[in-house]
């Protein structure tokens, strides 16, 4: 997995934050946007937490890079 995508209905994101499995922030984007891809082949594998805010609501999505 080279790229992370995230994409909302009828909402803009506005802030995407990746963190590791420390809780360590390693990516923080602001936007203004209804989808995104996020370059993450810079990271190393292990299990990934985002938090993502919209302009209607929070989500957290974990994934692992491999």
């Amino acid at each position: 997995m080279e790229f992370l995508y995230i994409k909302t209905k009828n909402q803009s994101i506005e802030v995407i934050k990746v963190f590791d499995i420390f809780g360590k922030l390693v990516k923080y984007f602001k936007l203004s946007y209804n989808k995104i891809r996020i370059d993450i082949s810079d990271l190393t594998t292990v299990l990934y937490f985002t938090s993502t805010k919209t302009t209607r609501r929070n989500k957290n999505i974990n994934f692992l890079k491999d």
